[in-house]
């Protein structure tokens, strides 16, 4: 085999490999993250369920659940504190 079709070889599967793990990185990241996102609607409804009848129930919509899902609980602070605000 010559020198240049070994080298392109090589290179080739090195890129492979790099794809494979950054696409399983990918998945990991996603995975996590929508696991987060049905417990944070889980929370949410929890939260509208306690407190619903004060006016401070938050819509439960992908939005709002990737929200919390993505940020946890700063990501739940801030839309109570949107819905106090607004």
């Amino acid at each position: 085999m010559p020198v240049g079709e070994g080298l392109a070889l090589a290179a080739g599967a090195a890129t492979v490999l790099a794809l494979g793990r950054s696409a399983a990185s990918v998945f990991r990241f996603l995975g996590r993250w929508l696991l987060s996102s049905v417990l944070g609607a889980v929370g949410l409804v929890i939260w509208n369920h306690v407190v619903g009848g004060q006016g401070l129930a938050i819509g439960l919509n992908p939005v709002t659940a990737g929200t919390v899902g993505l940020l946890g609980l700063p990501g739940f602070g801030l839309l109570v504190a949107l819905k106090w605000l607004v």
